[in-house]
């Protein structure tokens, strides 16, 4: 099956979920919150209405990270063939890793 295509706007991403064993460097909250990390796959073209400036999006196949509350957490999730996506704002991202230039 073919990864799944996602359209965004504005200071959304779409970023597939990495397992927490996998990841290189472990970020722990002082609160004791659930801390996830995803992978950007789709994101908007950075413009915030709310703020009327644009804002820098992490890249494509950047790792971000953040804070998912199991009551409302940041976002939506999508299943697609097993495979968890998140759908969040910039705002929820509490830090990016981005991939170096080759």
């Amino acid at each position: 099956m073919s990864r799944p295509r996602f359209k965004v706007h504005g200071i959304h991403l779409v970023a597939r979920l990495v397992p927490e064993d996998t990841v290189a460097v472990r970020v722990y909250c002082s609160r004791g919150g659930l801390i996830r990390y995803g992978r950007v796959v789709a994101r908007g073209d950075g413009r915030d209405p709310n703020a009327k400036t644009t804002r820098q999006l992490p890249p494509l196949g950047s790792i971000v990270v953040f804070e998912d509350d199991p009551e409302c957490g940041p976002g939506h999730e999508v299943v697609v063939a097993d495979v968890s996506y998140r759908i969040m704002t910039l705002d929820d991202v509490r830090l990016a890793f981005i991939p170096p230039q080759r």
